[in-house]
């Protein structure tokens, strides 16, 4: 009986060890993120593709929220959406944040748009990203 509970101990000593390492592993990349993210980048060979930028902005001729939200929409018909980030420069584009169907993790996918014409001017689809960019998108499933 004791060697039972004895390899019981081991056995889930190593399968709690595993876990809280990878606990460790997914936390050290949330405190020094900058530096993960160079590293997976320089690891990998590639990088994640900046946002666009607006070309011409026209202070003033913003579309509303209410707008974007509905130029995403009907751009991804199937998504759910999760979050309308508006530009926080004038150069700068919005972004919606999406899951489709069967994806139960949040932020994965993202759509950038026009805040002056509420034009899509890129999605950018997780499954179709570079090595590190899905990579460094698993940490919060992994950690949380």
């Amino acid at each position: 009986a004791f060697t039972k509970w004895r390899d019981l101990h081991a056995l889930s000593g190593l399968v709690l060890a595993a876990v809280l390492a990878l606990i460790a592993f997914t936390g050290a990349y949330y405190a020094y993120r900058s530096t993960a993210t160079a590293v997976l980048t320089l690891a990998s060979g590639n990088a994640a593709l900046p946002a666009p930028r607006v070309s011409e902005p026209q202070p003033g001729d913003t579309v509303s929220l209410q707008e974007l939200w509905d130029a995403a929409r009907r751009a991804e018909p199937v998504a759910r959406f999760d979050e309308l980030r508006p530009a926080r420069l004038p150069t700068g584009s919005a972004s919606a944040s999406f899951r489709y169907p069967g994806d139960y993790v949040p932020g994965r996918n993202r759509m950038f748009l026009d805040p002056y014409t509420g034009r899509v001017l890129r999605t950018d689809r997780f499954e179709e990203q570079p090595a590190s960019v899905r990579f460094a998108g698993n940490m919060g499933p992994w950690h949380f």
